[in-house]
């Protein structure tokens, strides 16, 4: 608080000059300026107690009060422990950790030896208490509001992981603008801080229809592109970097490396590196010919990749350089070889972003013999992906279908979309591309509901729930039936 002192001290000066050039102004004219002259004094004085008071009553109240009310919140609702504890904070709060590590630091090892643990994700916790790294019982639920100061949700959040349940659906089906589209009505769900999946039990069967756009050599392309990117999902194994994370070797589940070959992009399905360079390797399994590499990251972030180089091997142990981008000013790309390569590794070497935070990658992708049709219809990766998932609007004839079925297209992708009480389907892109096998009968599809605490924000702890559920199959020439449909807990 050094600059308001200085502030005062300066201001005091002012004022005694002030008060000096008042009393030489007075005693002209005044009986008896020295008293006048000192009740302006006192009157300073006085004023100036008073506004430091208030200062000092402000300045508790922000700084030091809250601090004071949690650590007597704390105790209060915390008198002992057992052994080395387990913290969730939810992650939306101001101030919570900084509030845990001072008790800790105070009054902490009056309880136990050892430190406690910190965890900020709800799947976290789930996936250590299945494994028994942790035990519910050892493990407390913390949230925080400036207003109310500590908020205990240990029994309410016990309860809910104790009480998990499968959510029975009832899908109801509708055809609008021609899409095939499979609803709920309105539903009091888990909240998202609870992983859970959708399963899905579905019957699709093939119907020819044309489509909107008839393109039979576009169309063509893109099956091979779908057939090929599907099979390079599938088997690909990936490596990269140091993943952001709350701790080492524990990243945060919303950016796993794994995000980078799920075959959905955008905030739901990203990596994020915790090092200046970052680099992605991915091993197709076996040497074999490709021709571009396909990535992305998110509109306007600090973090897309803006110098970067590509190098191959068959090895992965001695690389050759194949390609060098730099100062690229674009949020995605389709980075095409000046000639095919046949490899068996590729890895993508991140020197700097766009203004030089840690890199951001949503996706990256290899296209290889079979699927470079399609680079001599696009350059926009973003397109390319869209189109793909909406492939038979370029549908033209039977023979078209039966092209794609017969060349290994036995599967398509529906959108998930759902809904919460607290927040709006379009503006937090709540939704999940899944692919499920066409020309099969009663075959169980689980698709991850992409949630969690880290899309809700503050007051929102276990407030934040699935009210809806949506699948649109788009404008398929598919017979689609949805036998049965649940949300199961992952843990």
């Amino acid at each position: 608080m050094r600059y308001r002192y200085f502030a005062f001290a300066g201001l005091s000066a002012v004022f005694g000059v002030i008060i000096y050039l008042f009393f030489e102004k007075i005693k002209k004219i005044l009986r008896n300026p020295k008293k006048v002259a000192e009740f302006a004094v006192v009157l300073l004085v006085v004023t100036n107690i008073i506004f430091i008071w208030r200062l000092e009553q402000d300045i508790y109240k922000k700084s030091f009060k809250p601090s004071k009310d949690f650590y007597s919140q704390f105790k209060k609702e915390f008198s002992s422990f057992s052994e080395n504890p387990t913290f969730y904070l939810y992650p939306h709060t101001s101030g919570l950790n900084d509030y845990m590590l001072e008790w800790y630091f105070i009054e902490g090892q009056k309880y136990y030896s050892n430190p406690y643990q910190i965890e900020s994700q709800m799947e976290a916790v789930m996936s250590k208490l299945e494994n028994g790294k942790v035990a519910l019982n050892n493990t407390y639920f913390l949230d925080y509001s400036p207003a109310k100061g500590l908020i205990n949700k240990t029994d309410q959040v016990r309860k809910v992981i104790s009480n998990q349940k499968e959510y029975v659906l009832d899908l109801k089906k509708a055809v609008k603008d021609g899409e095939t589209i499979f609803e709920t009505d309105s539903f009091s769900g888990p909240p998202v801080e609870i992983p859970v999946d959708l399963s899905l039990n579905i019957s699709a069967q093939p119907t020819f229809s044309p489509g909107e756009k008839p393109d039979s050599q576009r169309f063509r392309s893109l099956a091979d592109y779908v057939i090929e990117r599907k099979h390079y999902l599938d088997s690909v194994k990936i490596k990269t970097s140091i993943t952001m994370s709350q701790r080492e070797n524990e990243p945060f589940f919303h950016v796993v490396p794994s995000n980078l070959i799920d075959g959905n992009i955008g905030p739901r399905s990203s990596w994020i590196v915790d090092d200046r360079i970052a680099q992605i390797t991915v091993d197709l399994g076996e040497v074999q010919e490709i021709d571009a590499v396909l990535w992305g990251s998110q509109k306007g972030s600090p973090r897309i990749p803006a110098t970067y180089n590509y190098q191959v091997s068959d090895d992965g142990v001695n690389w050759t350089k194949v390609k060098e981008i730099k100062n690229y000013g674009q949020e995605n790309a389709i980075d095409r070889f000046d000639n095919s390569v046949n490899t068996r590794f590729v890895r993508m070497h991140v020197e700097t972003t766009s203004k030089g935070d840690y890199a951001l990658v949503d996706e990256f992708e290899i296209i290889g013999t079979r699927g470079k049709g399609v680079l001599d219809y696009y350059n926009d990766r973003n397109l390319l992906l869209y189109d793909s998932l909406n492939l038979f609007q370029f549908l033209g004839s039977q023979s078209d279908l039966d092209y794609a079925l017969s060349n290994g297209l036995n599967f398509y992708f529906a959108k998930l979309i759902w809904d919460t009480n607290l927040t709006d389907r379009i503006a937090h892109e709540q939704f999940w591309y899944l692919p499920y096998p066409i020309s099969q009968e009663n075959q169980v599809v689980k698709v991850p509901i992409r949630e969690g605490e880290i899309f809700a924000g503050p007051v929102q702890f276990l407030n934040k729930k699935i009210t809806g559920i949506e699948i649109n199959f788009g404008k398929v020439p598919f017979n689609i039936v949805v036998n049965s449909s649940k949300i199961v807990p992952r843990y």
